[in-house]
C-alpha cells in the first residue's frame, strides 16, 4: 500500500505518494526524532487531539491533597512542604497547566518527566516539566544512564532519583513507556486516507470520474490530452458544478459510479474514532459520540469516566508520586520526604450523584427514619 506508514519507530515511513511536506514528523529543537511523528499525530489527527485532552482535562480539574498517613480519619497535611510542592510545582505554571501537561503527554508518548530542583538542604522545591523524547537512558558497564537532551545539542547526565517518571506498561521493557498511539497504527493509516480521499473527490467536483467515448479512434496522442484537459478545465472541481457538457463528433460522455462498499465513507470513519476511544478507554458518549445513546446509558457511562477510566490511571499518577516524588529514594539514603504524609487526587465532587439523585437518596432516608 502506497502512503505514509505509522511504523514502531514512531516515525513515518515516506513513499512516492506523498510530498516531503505531509506529515514528517520534524522534532522540535531538543526532540530527538525517534516520537517526532507522535506530535504531528496529536495536532493533525482529530480523535487523538479529542481523547487526549479529554483524558488530560478531566485529571487536571482534580484536587491534588496531601494527607497524614495512619491514625483516625484523614487529616490535611496542608502545611507539609510536599503539599506546599504539590501546591505549586512550577513557579510560572498554574497547576492546571501543571497536570494537563503531565496527563496529555502520557496520553500522547505514554510516559513523561518531570526534574527536581532542589534546595540547599536537598529536597525538592520545583519540578520541572522534561519532554519525554529529551530524556535518554543507556546501559554502560552494567548500569543504566540517564541524561537530558539540551536544546542547544548535547547531553547532562542526571541522577535518577532527581527524575519522577509516570510510565505505562511496555512490553519491551520495564524503563520507558510506549505511546498509546502504538496500536492505531492502522486505523491512523485508514483514517488519514479516508481523508485524503474524501478531499479529493471534493477537489474534483464531488463527482466520480468520466468516461468520454468517441465513436472512432484518435491518430495522435495530443488530441487526447487536449480533450482530457478541457474537461476537466472546465468542469472538475466544486467551482464548476453543473456547467453544461459540450462534446464533438458524436463523443458520448458515461460516470463510473460508486458502488455501495466503495461509498462506506461515514462508516469507516465512524469505525476509526471507535478504535480510538477503545484504545484510550474512553466510553464514547463521553466526547459526545452519541449513536448509540439513550437518557439512561449516558448518565451511566458518564460516571463510567472517572469511576472506570480515569481511576487506574490516578492511580498510576498518585503511585509515581509516593515512590518517585515522596520518597525518590530510589533504596539510596532517606526519603524527600517523611514517610507520615501520602498525596491523593480527590474524586468525591465527579463522583457524588447528580442533585435529583441525591435529593430522592436524602427523602429516602428521612421517610425511613434512617
Amino acid at each position: 500500500m502506497s502512503g505514509r506508514r505509522f511504523v514502531s519507530s514512531g516515525a513515518w515511513k515516506t513513499t512516492s505518494a506523498f510530498t516531503a511536506a505531509s506529515w514528517n514528523g520534524v522534532p522540535q529543537p531538543g526532540i530527538t526524532p525517534r516520537w517526532g511523528a507522535y506530535q504531528s499525530l496529536y495536532t493533525q489527527h482529530l480523535w487523538v487531539y479529542v481523547l487526549v485532552n479529554k483524558l488530560a482535562a478531566a485529571t487536571a480539574r482534580l484536587p491534588l491533597k496531601v494527607y497524614e498517613r495512619g491514625g483516625d480519619g484523614r487529616p490535611e497535611a496542608a502545611g507539609h512542604p510536599y503539599a506546599e510542592l504539590l501546591r505549586r510545582p512550577h513557579p510560572e505554571l498554574d497547576p492546571y497547566l501543571f497536570w494537563l501537561w503531565v496527563q496529555a503527554t502520557v496520553g500522547v508518548y505514554g510516559e513523561a518527566f518531570l526534574l527536581k530542583e532542589r534546595d540547599g538542604l536537598g529536597r525538592p522545591v520545583r519540578l520541572v516539566p522534561w519532554h519525554p523524547t529529551g530524556v535518554v537512558d543507556e546501559v554502560r558497564d552494567g548500569e543504566r544512564i540517564w541524561s537530558l537532551v539540551r536544546s542547544g545539542g548535547g547531553r547532562v547526565r542526571v541522577q535518577r532519583r532527581d527524575l519522577v517518571h509516570f510510565r505505562g506498561y511496555n512490553p519491551a521493557t520495564l524503563w520507558r513507556g510506549v505511546s498509546p498511539l502504538e496500536p492505531l497504527r492502522s486505523t491512523l493509516e485508514n483514517e488519514w486516507s479516508a481523508r485524503e480521499s474524501a478531499s479529493a473527490l471534493w477537489r474534483n467536483g464531488a463527482r466520480p470520474s468520466m468516461i468520454l467515448k468517441h465513436p472512432g479512434s484518435f491518430r495522435k496522442d495530443d488530441t487526447v490530452r487536449r480533450i482530457r484537459d478541457q474537461v476537466t478545465e472546465s468542469h472538475s472541481g466544486p467551482a464548476n458544478w453543473a456547467k453544461p457538457l459540450v462534446l464533438e463528433e458524436g463523443m458520448d460522455a458515461q460516470l463510473i459510479q460508486l458502488n455501495n462498499e466503495e461509498l462506506q465513507y461515514i462508516e469507516a470513519r465512524k469505525l476509526n474514532r471507535e478504535e480510538c476511544c477503545a484504545v484510550y478507554d474512553v466510553p464514547p458518549p463521553v466526547v459526545h459520540i452519541l449513536d448509540n445513546a439513550t437518557y439512561s446509558n449516558i448518565t451511566e457511562q458518564m460516571r463510567s469516566m472517572y469511576r472506570d477510566t480515569m481511576a487506574p490511571k490516578l492511580r498510576l499518577l498518585e503511585s509515581t508520586l509516593e515512590v518517585e516524588l515522596r520518597d525518590g529514594s530510589f533504596g539510596a539514603g532517606g526519603p524527600d520526604f517523611g514517610d507520615e504524609v501520602y498525596a491523593e487526587f480527590l474524586m468525591d465532587e465527579v463522583l457524588r450523584g447528580d442533585f435529583e439523585a441525591r435529593s430522592a437518596a436524602y427523602t429516602s432516608g428521612v421517610n425511613s427514619g434512617r
